[in-house]
């Protein structure tokens, strides 16, 4: 408990110092082409932590890191000067991936700030500072909290970065000693479920802490009138921003993603960058030799289209009952159907564990279905979330029109109401497949024999057999999350996606 407390405040100090600044660059000032900087530094909110974790151990492992030697021979040191084994380690790794989350939430509040309130403040001769101190940052507080608790409930959650990164070390945070509990065989499934409903209840903890600290904050800055985003200038700083922001940018996400895409080239890892020792002989191996290969990679993309279809067909019926009907019980399926997504994974894999083992009568386990049960029940939010707003913009009169021409209900349906919302039910079946294909932290719970996946596969090779191989395979899937989430974005126009 005491390990996860740290990481989670570690991550959260690192992330907010990270995203603000990030927030505000790209919203309050007039930087050149601020959406393909946000589209750029967003990158890692799609690419799975676990990914960064594995490149940022090529970099920073203490006795074969290529940027710890390369710092030690620089300045002759006698050790190297990083240790990623640490909770600092950790925390970095995954605060380099969870700053998304608030650039994200900042950048959107950012934005909508009517700019005339702090046009008054700077009237009334307070400066820049006091102005943000005053006026800015009370009207950020809502979404920054909002930030903070999603990054604290996401470190607190997260398994991989911590499994390759503290458990060597003998560092336990509740989902790895979750991991380690459900691996041994005396009574280890009732201590792991008794780790998991504190980790639940240290998340409800979370979310309550959250909603009694923005009960009387509420602050109206959306009036219904025009207003202007007051952008301060840059003028001679600007190059030098610009080139900051390269370094940040080339540190934080070019750097790890080259590290791994370089070394699934390598001959021999180790061995200094040259033709000579680069060769295509680890992807022929990985791809085409390695038989678990082929199963993990047809596993992932059958699990993750069927969750996606099933998720997107139930997650759009919930929402229509949600925004179109007068059922009494349409709120209580919603929050159902909602609830497993603010819901721990590692507690979503426990919970299916035990209700489908056998116990009950319906037995699941080591089979396909539990591990697509499990990707459905926890991304359905996805789909709900994105049909819900879409519906409550369609206009009752289009569906009446149908109804009065002598169609069904289903006819309505198929032919007025799918075609109109196909643009978002299309973008809510691809947010829900990209983190299913890569999936790992409900997936190392509940694989079998037969039905490992790319996830653990890659987890696997990275902590046991062959580290190279693994970059191989995190390339792969690199490609393939980033290539969804453009596909996305062309068929959207850019409404969904990074």
């Amino acid at each position: 408990m005491l390990y996860t407390f740290y990481l989670c405040a570690l991550t959260t100090l690192l992330s907010v110092g990270l995203g603000l600044p990030l927030a505000w660059l790209l919203s309050k000032t007039d930087l050149p082409r601020s959406g393909l900087w946000k589209s750029l530094f967003t990158i890692p909110y799609i690419v799975p932590p676990y990914v960064g974790a594995i490149a940022w151990l090529k970099l920073l492992n203490p006795t074969s890191g290529s940027l710890n030697l390369f710092f030690k021979d620089l300045f002759h040191l006698q050790n190297t000067p990083f240790n990623i084994y640490t909770l600092w380690g950790a925390a970095f790794v995954l605060s380099l991936f969870f700053y998304s989350f608030i650039l994200l939430a900042c950048t959107s509040a950012f934005e909508n700030m009517d700019a005339s309130l702090e046009e008054a403040s700077r009237m009334c001769g307070a400066s820049r500072l006091q102005t943000f101190k005053k006026i800015t940052l009370p009207l950020l507080t809502p979404a920054l909290l909002s930030g903070i608790v999603l990054v604290s409930m996401a470190t607190a959650t997260a398994f991989g970065v911590p499994a390759l990164l503290l458990m060597p070390v003998r560092k336990f945070v509740l989902t790895t000693k979750i991991y380690t509990d459900v691996l041994s065989y005396s009574g280890g499934i009732m201590k792991a479920a008794s780790l998991s409903v504190l980790l639940m209840i240290l998340g409800l903890i979370g979310l309550w802490l959250s909603s009694l600290f923005l009960k009387n904050k509420r602050f109206t800055t959306l009036t219904g009138k025009y207003h202007h985003t007051e952008r301060l200038h840059l003028k001679k700083w600007k190059w030098g921003v610009l080139g900051l922001l390269t370094a940040v940018w080339g540190i934080i996400v070019f750097l790890p993603l080259s590290t791994v895409i370089i070394s699934s080239f390598l001959k021999v890892y180790g061995d200094p960058i040259s033709l000579s020792n680069l060769s295509l002989r680890k992807y022929q191996y990985v791809l085409f030799e390695l038989a678990t290969t082929h199963r993990a990679f047809f596993n992932s993309f059958f699990f993750a289209t069927t969750a996606a279809t099933l998720a997107l067909v139930i997650g759009a019926f919930v929402a229509y009952l949600k925004v179109k009907t007068t059922m009494k019980s349409r709120h209580w399926v919603d929050l159902l159907a909602t609830l497993p997504y603010a819901t721990p994974g590692v507690v979503v894999a426990i919970g299916l564990i035990i209700a489908f083992s056998g116990s009950y009568g319906l037995n699941l386990y080591n089979t396909v279905w539990i591990l697509i049960a499990a990707y459905t029940v926890k991304y359905i939010s996805y789909s709900i979330r994105n049909t819900a707003a879409s519906l409550e913009q369609l206009d009752h009169s289009l569906e009446e029109a149908g109804r009065m021409s002598g169609a069904s209900w289903t006819k309505v349906f198929l032919t007025i109401v799918v075609p109109i919302l196909k643009p978002t039910l299309i973008a809510s079946w691809f947010l829900i497949f990209m983190p299913t294909f890569g999936e790992l932290t409900m997936s190392i719970f509940l694989v079998g024999p037969n039905t490992d996946t790319i996830g653990t596969l890659l987890f696997n090779l990275q902590s046991y057999d062959d580290p190279q191989s693994a970059a191989v395979l995190a390339t792969v899937i690199v490609f393939v999350i980033l290539t969804a989430n453009m596909t996305v974005k062309k068929l959207t126009h850019g409404a969904y996606g990074v």
